[in-house]
């Protein structure tokens, strides 16, 4: 799909969300961040996160918590042409990605599975971020959104600069104690 097509897809998103956003009937929070980051819509990403957060709490959906990670990484990135910027650039994104994963810890397997990614044995199965075993109702809802997410977002986390920088946050033990 061309990135023309993904602006697009964007717009009818904001159109079905316009149309009713305190029902959302048409689930268009459960896309509209995808397309903004396809879309290369970051700064509109970001700014409908700050905005809907606390109204909305967009932060305990899967699909928020860690495009908006994605969306604070990857401005800070552009800022500098690509190049990594000081640690005080991405303290945003490496609040939002921990924030990610204390929520929905399960999401990272998923994506290292997902995105041929070989991250640290200790930490993939590390129990902090397993599934639970015998998830109640609201967990099956978790992973079931976690599990579209991934599947439709992976190629957006494949870079290796993201890898490395989600790694990084995730690689040590001390990291793990961390979050």
């Amino acid at each position: 799909m061309h990135a023309c097509n993904f602006v697009a897809v964007l717009q009818v998103c904001k159109l079905l969300l316009s149309l009713n956003p305190d029902a959302d009937p048409m689930g268009a929070l459960l896309l509209i961040d995808y397309y903004a980051l396809r879309a290369g819509e970051h700064q509109y990403l970001r700014r409908m996160f700050g905005e809907w957060s606390m109204a909305r709490q967009l932060d305990w959906l899967p699909n928020f918590a860690f495009s908006a990670a994605l969306a604070e990484f990857s401005c800070a990135l552009d800022a500098t042409d690509g190049k990594m910027t000081a640690a005080t650039d991405m303290e945003a994104a490496d609040g939002l990605i921990r924030q990610a994963l204390l929520r929905f810890p399960g999401v990272l397997p998923l994506l290292a599975d997902r995105c041929h990614a070989s991250f640290d044995p200790i930490v993939i199965t590390n129990d902090l971020f397993q599934f639970p075993a015998t998830p109640n109702r609201s967990e099956q809802c978790v992973r079931h959104l976690s599990v579209l997410y991934v599947e439709r977002a992976h190629t957006l986390w494949k870079p290796p600069m993201v890898l490395e920088w989600v790694q990084v946050r995730c690689a040590t033990k001390a990291a793990l104690s961390r979050l």
